[in-house]
């Protein structure tokens, strides 16, 4: 199983955790081979949406890259449970 990369804070535009965890699925989307990270990083997400109406709102603002990050993950993923989680 392959380990979580951690994004550094400085890259982030807003130290909050989604926007970390999309920064995360971005890097992810480049390489098709770590399924498992994209699965870890979708549940995370997913948990975080469903918990927290602030985190719905930061990914779905205009200006947010949050929607287009999921929607190229969805495009380029072949693991049903990272689909599923999104």
């Amino acid at each position: 199983m392959s380990k979580l990369k951690v994004v550094g804070e400085k890259s982030l535009t807003n130290s909050s955790r989604v926007v970390g965890l999309l920064a995360q699925l971005e890097k992810i989307n480049t390489d098709s081979t770590e399924s498992d990270t994209a699965r870890y990083v979708t549940s995370k997400i997913l948990h975080l949406a469903q918990s927290q109406e602030k985190t719905r709102r930061e990914m779905t603002t205009k200006g947010s890259t949050g929607m287009e990050v999921l929607l190229s993950t969805l495009e380029n993923t072949k693991d049903l449970q990272t689909v599923l989680n999104i």
